[in-house]
């Protein structure tokens, strides 16, 4: 939920009259602004209502004087969004909310999902809560809204089966504050000139345990009491944890800004945040506020694990990154800084600081060598190469910088530098650690952050690594991963890469293979690698260069593939025959060079079998891609081969497809040919967009048998159906009724 405060005073009574209908109140007090005369001098406020007996005036225009020496200036102008998850047991959801606008006031509400387990669904109680929080608001006495009073009420009167967190805020224009009271993790953030300054603090006994009203043993007592000054164009944005776990600040902050440039509205602000936190809710290595919690969580129970911090160049505050200090007497978590300067090891209060030795000469210059490349070939330089590798006294840091700086350098450039390293004192760079202090066996999970590729160098030592996670590394030789055939999870995101390893092939004990760089930089994944991850579950490519036939034709022989997702596929995998799509439970592929990108948007977060096809060519489609295209939630389609894509979908009878895409197709004429005579139904279509498609002009193309047709929307009531159903055509034809019950949005 989204408020903007605004100075504006007004009064939109749409919602006001919704809600009485929903909630049916007993009587309607809600007045309209719309027409007002204001007279600053004597302050006073001449309006029109329909309900006099609500003021006990016979009078219809009524006037308000206000005894201050200011008029009230603020008002709070919301909209919301409601994402709920896709359960054909709860439609509904668990969450609630309600917005009253005539005493600006605004809850949400979050059922307790626990109940589930009992056979109860907490979004009843939820809905209840809000409902009967509507009406104590609806129904204060005299003064200012109270919200924990709001709170109180509603509980006193809500009596269905299960729990709920809730949140009540309320302006006081008067005083140009919001009070709030909040019970458990719903809560708000406060953002002012795009800059958060405020948030609520969340009530939880354990993780994942908040406070919560109904029956359990908390009661309104127990909420927190807040008051905040706002100003002229602050925003509030209020959610459950459904949306406070999985967006971060700074992504609330990015969008308030491009909100606030672009002019966006309440609602627009609302549902872009509310998107950006369920995509992120399906992204299983999102870095969100839960995510960090369950891992600190996670830390503190069930592993031994290592974190691996690199290139660290100031003291750090463990906890704000999720990961449990030493404070809380947490051993099974160990934590290794890397950084060259002692004093940040200081600063952190490591219990253990140690200088990493120089190498041998031996091992000095196989380093060196390795980041050379080539140019140390060349009999006339390799003399020169060797002394150049001895004046880095074994260093690690100036033989890798020195080394790419003289890498493809001349003869001369190298025997420049050498007279500078003579003349130069290095000295041990302090702060750099070692991995040799831990067990081999005791550590099951690595998580690599940081700008360089040096760490990685011991990981080998860890027998029994089971998930390794590499984020914005470069990485320029990583085949020593082959050696850690424990491995069941490698994940590598943000990374520079230009080859997948040949040695990712020994680790035969996968069952998880990421590469997700946005950015591209993976131009090769060689032959043979995939196809020996026998046990592969999951494969994810983001950013792989010309996924090709031949890379797609490995993944026959992994059985186990249930979920892929590849975004750069090359356009003729379209048109060719496979035998792996049986498999797939979950996908997203995205074939050729597609404008509409889903990657980015919510329609990830909402769909788990998405494909985003730029079909070019009207030549049939593969056999992999159609049973594929058939099974879809969303389907993208671009250019002129988008016919053979539709007629793919009417075999199904659009059964599965929730969102259709179709674009530049110039011989489409018509979408949907009906050739029955019975009624059709689209159960699950939501949207519907038709883009640059110039010549078409019919939705549908009526077979003889069906001369007549009437289009059934979702607020089309069952009776109105009904007798459209009993009507007869032109020529004694029965007329045919096209459904679309969940239709929400059409473009064309």
């Amino acid at each position: 939920m989204a408020a903007c405060i605004s100075s504006s005073l007004g009064h939109d009574q749409y919602s006001s009259n919704k809600f009485n209908e929903v909630c049916k109140l007993s009587h309607n007090n809600y007045f309209d602004f719309s027409s007002h005369e204001i007279n600053s001098n004597n302050k006073r406020l001449k309006f029109s209502h329909d309900n006099a007996d609500f003021f006990n005036t016979n009078k219809r225009d009524v006037v308000l004087e206000f005894s201050d020496n200011k008029l009230p200036c603020l008002k709070m102008v919301a909209a919301s969004i409601y994402l709920p998850k896709e359960n054909p047991t709860k439609p509904l959801g668990e969450d609630a909310h309600f917005i009253h606008e005539l005493y600006q006031t605004i809850g949400v509400a979050d059922g307790v999902g626990g109940w589930a387990k009992q056979g109860i669904d907490a979004g009843i109680y939820a809905r209840e809560l809000m409902k009967n929080s509507l009406i104590a608001t609806d129904s204060k006495s005299k003064g200012q809204v109270n919200p924990k009073r709001v709170l109180q009420k509603a509980y006193r009167n809500t009596n269905s089966e299960g729990s709920s967190t809730a949140c009540v805020i309320t302006l006081n224009s008067e005083k140009n504050t919001i009070c709030a009271a909040n019970v458990g993790d719903s809560g708000f953030f406060l953002i002012r000139e795009g800059k958060i300054i405020y948030k609520s603090p969340t009530q939880q006994r354990r993780f994942n345990c908040p406070y919560q009203l109904g029956n359990s043993k908390d009661n309104p007592n127990v909420a927190q009491e807040m008051e905040l000054n706002v100003e002229k164009d602050d925003i509030l944005i209020v959610g459950t944890d459904g949306m406070l776990d999985n967006i971060n600040e700074s992504e609330i902050e990015e969008l308030v800004r491009r909100g606030i440039n672009e002019n966006s509205k309440a609602e627009e602000l609302g549902s872009q945040i509310g998107n950006v936190a369920l995509y992120n809710s399906f992204d299983r290595f999102a870095d969100t506020p839960f995510s960090r919690a369950a891992e600190k969580e996670r830390l503190r129970h069930k592993f031994m694990l290592l974190m691996i911090l690199d290139d660290v160049w100031e003291a750090l505050v463990l906890e704000k990154l999720g990961i449990p200090g030493y404070s809380k007497h947490n051993h099974r978590c160990k934590v290794i800084l890397m950084t060259r300067f002692r004093g940040v090891c200081e600063a952190m209060e490591a219990q253990k600081i140690i200088e990493v030795g120089i190498l041998c000469e031996e091992e000095a210059w196989i380093l060196f060598r390795q980041k050379t490349g080539n140019s140390v070939d060349d009999p006339s330089l390799l003399h020169v190469a060797k002394d150049v590798a001895k004046e880095c006294k074994g260093l690690p840091l100036v033989i890798i910088t020195v080394a790419r700086a003289l890498k493809y350098k001349s003869k001369r450039s190298w025997e420049d530098a050498l007279v500078q390293l003579q003349r130069a004192t290095p000295r041990n760079i302090p702060g750099m650690l070692s991995y040799d202090q831990f067990e081999s066996d005791e550590v099951s999970y690595i998580n690599c952050v940081g700008r360089s590729a040096y760490l990685y160098a011991s990981i080998q030592r860890f027998s029994n690594l089971r998930t390794l996670h590499l984020i914005n590394l470069r990485l320029d030789d990583i085949s020593i991963i082959g050696e850690l055939v424990t491995l069941v999870i490698l994940s590598i995101r943000d990374s520079q890469l230009e080859e997948l390893p040949v040695e990712i092939g020994k680790l035969t004990n996968l069952i998880l293979l990421e590469f997700w760089n946005e950015q591209g930089g993976l131009t090769r994944i060689p032959p043979g690698v995939l196809s020996r991850l026998v046990r592969l579950e999951e494969l994810h490519m983001v950013g792989v260069e010309h996924c090709s036939y031949s890379t797609l034709i490995e993944l026959e022989s992994l059985s186990r593939l249930t979920a892929l997702i590849l975004t750069e596929c090359s356009g003729d995998v379209i048109y060719s025959n496979l035998g792996h799509s049986s498999k797939l439970t979950r996908y997203y592929l995205k074939v050729g060079q597609q404008v509409h990108h889903y990657l980015n948007s919510s329609l990830v977060g909402n769909y788990n079998r998405i494909m985003d096809l730029e079909v070019t060519e009207t030549t049939p489609l593969g056999d992999w891609i159609r049973p594929l295209l058939r099974k879809s939630k969303c389907v993208c389609s671009r250019g002129n081969g988008s016919k053979n894509v539709l007629t793919e979908l009417q075999l199904d009878e659009f059964q599965s497809v929730r969102h259709l895409r179709l674009a530049d197709c110039d011989s489409l004429t018509h979408l949907l040919k009906i050739q029955c005579q019975n009624n059709i139904s689209f159960p699950k279509l939501k949207r519907l967009e038709v883009i640059s498609c110039p010549r078409l002009q019919y939705i549908f193309c009526l077979s003889l048998a069906a001369r007549s047709s009437t289009v059934v929307c979702p607020d089309d009531d069952e009776e109105e159906i009904s007798s459209r159903r009993t009507h007869i055509g032109p020529e004694g034809n029965m007329v045919q009724v096209i459904k679309f019950p969940n239709l929400y949005y059409l473009d064309l």
